[in-house]
């Protein structure tokens, strides 16, 4: 499709109040927040969810939690840990409810989204997290479609978050889904 003079012109439309902030946030040095889009929802491929409820025999309502990335250094109670925006490494808990085809010690790899306009249905911040390989113990790699939480693959942001650093709990609840939320 061609392109008009006002489409190309580097001033013009949408792409002036984004220059002026990144120039903004460059010459004041103030640490400005780059933008942080959420993903968009999409079905999960076929080899994923396959792995996920046939293979590891997961579905949408069992009970299973992970510690959300284990390159997070443990804070003196254990009870949160600080986040970034990027790739994380998950294990998954062993409890007496877990299923054996998913076992402890189980490694999902994802990401994780902390940035703003990330919010639940009434306007709380939260974060976003997928899981799409799990490397389990017996050394089988498989893509999966698990994410971080309930089934809307989010979790609370901690009071006291900060852009670029969110604090959230260590271990979650970790769900199979047959869609990316």
């Amino acid at each position: 499709m061609p392109t008009t003079p006002q489409d190309s012109h580097p001033t013009r439309g949408n792409s002036l109040p984004s220059l002026t902030t990144a120039w903004l946030c460059s010459v004041t040095s103030l640490g400005c927040p780059a933008a942080q889009l959420r993903p968009a929802p999409e079905t999960c491929s076929q080899e994923a969810r396959h792995n996920t409820f046939e293979v590891l025999k997961l579905d949408n309502f069992m009970e299973l939690q992970a510690i959300i990335d284990i390159h997070q250094p443990e804070t003196p109670n254990h009870d949160y840990g600080t986040y970034h925006d990027g790739p994380i490494v998950g294990r998954v808990v062993q409890h007496d409810w877990s299923p054996p085809e998913l076992p402890g010690g189980t490694l999902l790899y994802g990401r994780l989204w902390t940035g703003y306009g990330i919010q639940d249905g009434r306007g709380a911040e939260m974060v976003l997290g997928r899981y799409t390989e799990a490397l389990l113990p017996d050394g089988r790699k498989l893509t999966v479609c698990i994410v971080i939480g309930g089934p809307d693959g989010m979790v609370f942001k901690y009071p006291g978050s900060q852009p670029g650093a969110v604090r959230m709990p260590p271990e979650v609840p970790i769900s199979a889904v047959w869609n990316w939320p």
